[in-house]
């Protein structure tokens, strides 16, 4: 079997892992995602393939031999970043501690060296897996030079490539030189494109031929002139994208093998860079678990690879049908306090799937898999026999479970009329408390992240996607390591994760708030709304037919007939048939986004057209987005509503609606208001009531700055907004106009959303003069807010991250940033995480503690949605007063402020009324 040489595009690895991960920062407050992202790729490398040879290929400083016949060679490109400039070092002591060979030669660009290599290894007789997905790099492959995503094994050579672009790898340099390449100044043929190219390179085998006579059959009369007006650029285009396949490498083919990593050199990298994941990684390799079996060194040598899932070798994982065993198995449960669950289910939907098994771990290393039914015939117990065993367990709360998102696993028992109580721990939400920023929490890629371990694919159970059938179809046997090992690593993870939760101070935002709302969101999404799909259809027809007569006046005022929809016919009419001024330069030609059209209809009254358009665009994401969405989110088995309420995708804390989006109804304009009309009770003796925090990120500013007179206007229970514009306009409050008072609102909520003088203008319709002048009378008036807020950022300098009253954590890497367009985002998101973060952890503690009271309440309201400061309630018509005086006097006094928070409250027969 040939050897494979591995070789790692680094510019493209680093630049990936640089602008592919949200900024990481250690503890200095240097950003390190592409040293991180670098050094993750090269374990999983070493982890997953059976590495003999490798390299990593690096551009020089220099200028290369392109740049010397063409100057502009790659002037386009914007210059590395700093804080990518500033990891090169420790790149460098990464790529020397791996002791992985280094292509790098004055004058030549990586791909050159590439290039190079990989025609080499391949005459010597080496498979090549390059690790790059550089278009340039198309043109060396063959059948044993082939791309390598390392995340799948999957690979990418010649038959992809026609696939993808109905091009052959020899054809690659003749296709570039034609189509050009923006992103390295290459120019190519002007107005040639890459179905061009793929027509003219079916007929000729060599461009040079269009540019001789007579020109082959087929070709296009405009494509030729099109090449022959460009005929110099496109052959410098050909020797620019040329690759060299006689780069100087220094070094043998044979020579590229892979060493044993220096230890001690990583540590001490892995240590400066604060990487304690890999500082993990090694000492787990330096000192194996007893008991690991056949468990190989991460480095170990390539005659003895590696296992993708080696741990599971170690691990004792089995199935349990025999009744006593089972029973054993829940006594052990109940003795230990706590153990891990996991549900296999018939598919992803948690109100309509059912159960199939479960899986228990109680220490790390064994796990059982309990089957519910197997497609083979009877068990030894029946589902309900084996329900009704497991239901004092899961419904005891001393007992606590730990599940990964065991919000879907609750749906999932609760089908089968199991409520779990004591949830304990979730990793998905620990890791998501750790670092809101990541954008995976994933169970697959927190064990690989943590423990360097590959999960078994749930396309091994049940097929590839597209072809796959479902649990129910399987048998027990085949399902038991997979569900297993969920169990087992769910337990691990959370062992972790809960102690650096511990470590970092987040244990109280965890205990207190998280795991509990865990609960409360299987009652609210279980629940769901119901929606009259009579009234969305009303206002349906009459929105459709809102837009059809806007359209025609849209046409009628621009004078003709255009697809309204189109950015290149809208700039047309816009900037050449009406003359309006065109700002805001994109690819495509001149913006006409949403926020150009509103300054074209401020900057330009006597002008409908930019109104209209506005008008036609919101009532046309109204019908698409609500209007005919929503109903097909109706759940055929009840009739309502149920969106999926998650708690790890906002960064501040505050919970997400999705499927559908239930908290982005639009409430601005009067249409959008009424869709909420469609939302009523699901019992017709019953209302809505809503409850909603007044103004509780200004009650929570107030708290956290200490401003005496902010602090004094709301506990005298003035109306904050007016008091604000009455001493900021020097009048009394009884004078101020309605304006004055929307100003001065702009500014107190702008304010706390890190809004600027020009955001202010922008909203007010203002000079940036008077903008400045109103924010500088607020902080003139409320002295102690500005050094609060001064007082924030400057701590998230220090620390590179902010804390709500709870203790919710919010890395703000951008605020270290050398761009000060970085910077100014980070302080704000600074501010405003804290404020809107601290409202986010009351209204989910109110939601809490509400909860435990209506669980153990007969004929209780039912919480049905959460809309950020807002909660709704479905209540018996009959009890309305009596069920608003107990939910208020919840929710005000869930935290006890320097300023009293208050409640106001509504009640309706649809959503509408009940939020007015």
């Amino acid at each position: 079997m040939a050897s494979t040489l591995y070789l790692i595009d680094g510019h493209y690895q680093i630049y990936r892992g640089f602008f592919g991960m949200r900024p990481l920062t250690n503890s200095q407050g240097m950003q390190v995602q592409a040293a991180y992202a670098l050094t993750d790729l090269l374990f999983r490398l070493r982890r997953d393939f059976p590495i003999d040879h490798w390299a990593i290929a690096l551009d020089s400083p220099e200028p290369t031999f392109r740049h010397h016949r063409f100057p502009q060679y790659k002037a386009t490109r914007e210059e590395m970043p700093e804080e990518l400039k500033q990891q090169l070092p420790s790149i460098d002591r990464i790529i020397e501690g791996f002791r992985i060979p280094v292509l790098r030669a004055p004058g030549f660009e990586a791909d050159d060296l590439i290039a190079t290599a990989a025609v080499l290894a391949d005459r010597a007789g080496f498979d090549v897996r390059i690790l790059s997905r550089d278009k340039d790099l198309e043109q060396v492959l063959s059948d044993r030079v082939q791309f390598l995503d390392e995340r799948n094994g999957d690979t990418y050579g010649p038959p992809e490539l026609a696939t993808k672009k109905g091009i052959r790898p020899d054809q690659v340099i003749q296709y570039q030189a034609l189509v050009g390449d923006t992103s390295d100044n290459v120019p190519g043929v002007k107005g040639v494109g890459p179905k061009g190219a793929v027509k003219v390179l079916s007929i000729i085998e060599d461009i040079e031929q269009l540019l001789e006579d007579p020109v082959p059959e087929g070709i296009p009369p405009a494509t030729l002139k099109k090449v022959r007006a460009c005929a110099e650029e496109m052959i410098l285009s050909r020797w620019l994208v040329e690759l060299r396949h006689d780069a100087p490498l220094g070094v043998e083919i044979e020579q590229l093998v892979a060493a044993d990593p220096d230890i001690d050199s990583l540590e001490q990298v892995f240590l400066d860079l604060g990487f304690r994941r890999f500082q993990k990684q090694l000492a787990d390799e330096q000192r194996p678990e007893a008991g690991s079996g056949s468990q190989g060194s991460l480095f170990g040598t390539p005659d003895e690879p590696t296992s993708r899932r080696a741990p599971i070798e170690g691990a004792r994982y089995h199935l349990v049908v025999d009744p006593d065993e089972l029973d054993s198995l829940l006594d052990r449960c109940q003795k230990a306090g706590t153990f891990a669950f996991d549900t296999e289910t018939t598919g992803l939907d948690p109100i309509g799937v059912r159960a199939v098994g479960f899986s228990i771990a109680i220490e790390p290393g064994e796990a059982w898999y309990v089957p519910l039914e197997s497609p083979a015939g009877e068990l030894p117990l029946s589902r309900d026999q084996i329900l009704s065993k497991l239901k004092p367990l899961l419904e005891d709360e001393g007992i606590g479970k730990i599940g990964q998102n065991m919000k879907y696993d609750a749906q999932v028992m609760r089908s089968s009329g199991i409520d779990i109580r004591g949830i304990s721990g979730d990793p998905m939400i620990e890791a998501y408390l750790i670092n809101p920023l990541r954008g995976s929490y994933k169970l697959d890629d927190l064990v690989g992240e943590r423990f360097g371990h590959r999960m078994i694919p749930i396309s091994e159970i049940i097929g590839p996607r597209g072809e796959e059938i479902t649990m129910a179809q399987i048998e027990p046997e085949k399902i038991s390591d997979y569900a297993a090992e969920d169990a087992d690593y769910t337990l691990r993870l959370h062992r972790e994760l809960r102690a650096e939760a511990e470590e970092m101070g987040l244990l109280r935002v965890l205990d207190e708030i998280e795991l509990p709302l865990v609960e409360v969101l299987v009652a609210m999404e279980r629940e769901g709304i119901t929606l009259d799909k009579s009234r969305l259809e009303e206002q349906e027809e009459e929105v459709a037919r809102s837009i059809i007569s806007l359209a025609e006046e849209i046409h009628d005022d621009a004078g003709e007939e255009f697809n309204i929809a189109s950015p290149k016919q809208l700039q047309h009419i816009l900037f050449d048939v009406k003359g309006l001024p065109a700002r805001h330069k994109t690819k495509t030609g001149f913006s006409v986004s949403a926020d150009v059209l509103e300054e074209l209809a401020v900057e330009h009254p006597d002008e409908v057209l930019p109104g209209l358009l506005l008008e036609h665009r919101s009532l046309s994401k109204l019908l698409g987005t609500y209007l005919q969405a929503l109903p097909k989110h109706i759940h055929p088995d009840t009739g309502r509503i149920h969106t999926d309420f998650r708690q790890t995708v906002a960064a501040t804390g505050r919970l997400a609606s999705t499927r559908p989006n239930l908290q982005n109804i639009p409430i601005r304009s009067e249409e959008g208001r009424r869709i909420r009309k469609a939302f009523v009770p699901n019992r017709a003796s019953s209302c809505f009531l809503s409850a909603d925090y007044s103004q509780i990120e200004l009650r929570l500013l107030a708290h956290l700055s200490g401003d005496n007179l902010l602090v004094e206007t709301l506990r005298a229970g003035e109306d904050i907004h007016s008091t604000v514009a009455a001493r900021i306009y020097d009048k009394a409050p009884q004078d101020v106009t309605r304006e004055e008072r929307g100003a001065a609102k702009a500014v107190n909520f702008g304010l706390i959303y890190g809004m600027g003088a020009f955001g202010l203008a922008r909203d007010l319709g203002i000079s940036v003069a008077a903008a400045k002048e109103f924010i500088e009378a607020f902080f003139g008036q409320f002295p102690r807010v500005r050094e609060w807020i001064e007082e924030t950022k400057q701590g998230a300098r220090e620390t590179g991250e902010v804390r709500t009253i709870f203790g919710r954590r919010r890395p703000v890497p951008e605020i270290r940033s050398r761009l000060a367009r970085e910077r100014a985002q980070g302080e704000r998101f600074a501010v405003n995480s804290v404020v809107q973060g601290s409202a986010a952890d009351v209204i989910k503690l109110a939601m809490v503690r509400i909860h435990r009271i209506l669980r153990d309440k007969i004929d209780a309201p039912r919480m049905i949605l959460q809309i950020h400061d807002e909660l709704l309630f479905e209540v018996d018509s009959d009890r309305v007063e009596e069920e608003e005086r107990w939910i208020c006097q919840q929710m005000e006094e869930v935290i006890e402020l320097d300023v009293p928070m208050k409640v106001s409250v509504s009640s309706g027969k649809d959503w509408f009324d009940a939020s007015k």
